[in-house]
């Protein structure tokens, strides 16, 4: 029974894949999102193999998934996109306008130090330290691992201490 199902799953590989990846690539316009994409679909397609079989159309039925997958991950890149916009946007209370011309000093030049910071660090510093998530929600809500934002925060972090010692040392 397995090898049949891994022969037909096998089977409607070798007939749609290519128009699958064609129609893929025409409404992604990226080539690694349509790989990804792809694979998502034959993912779905194996789930779903007695759908698939008695469809009118396996082609046609293919195709529908992929639109959908297509659907459902321009809509995660479009949110991502948005919420790393809004992250970027936001300025954190430290950067309040103070009565002290010192402390107003200092909030302006760490502003300038944060924004010459990439932005994937400066997501990442922001919602560690302003929004205090743990390295865990920052993944997550960025789209990476945990390990990767850490990684970013780090960086972060020396470039900020060097260039807070520079600015200690000009003072």
């Amino acid at each position: 029974m397995m090898n049949q199902r891994k022969r037909h799953l096998s089977h409607l590989y070798d007939l749609h894949a290519e128009a699958v990846y064609g129609f893929l690539l025409q409404v992604a316009q990226v080539p690694e999102d349509a790989r990804d994409l792809l694979q998502e679909v034959f993912l779905r397609v194996s789930q779903n193999l007695k759908r698939v079989q008695g469809a009118r159309s396996p082609r046609a039925y293919i195709l529908k998934i992929s639109w959908h997958l297509h659907l459902d991950h321009s809509r995660h890149r479009q949110a991502q996109q948005r919420r790393e916009r809004r992250f970027m946007e936001e300025q954190p209370k430290i950067y309040e306008i103070t009565e002290d011309p010192d402390a107003q000093a200092f909030r302006h030049r760490l502003q300038e130090i944060m924004a010459a910071l990439p932005q994937e660090q400066r997501a990442v510093v922001h919602l560690h330290l302003w929004e205090d998530l743990t390295f865990d929600r920052i993944g997550e809500t960025l789209g990476i691992s945990p390990n990767t934002a850490s990684s970013r925060y780090r960086y972060a972090l020396t470039k900020l201490r060097h260039h807070m010692n520079t600015l200690r040392h000009q003072l």
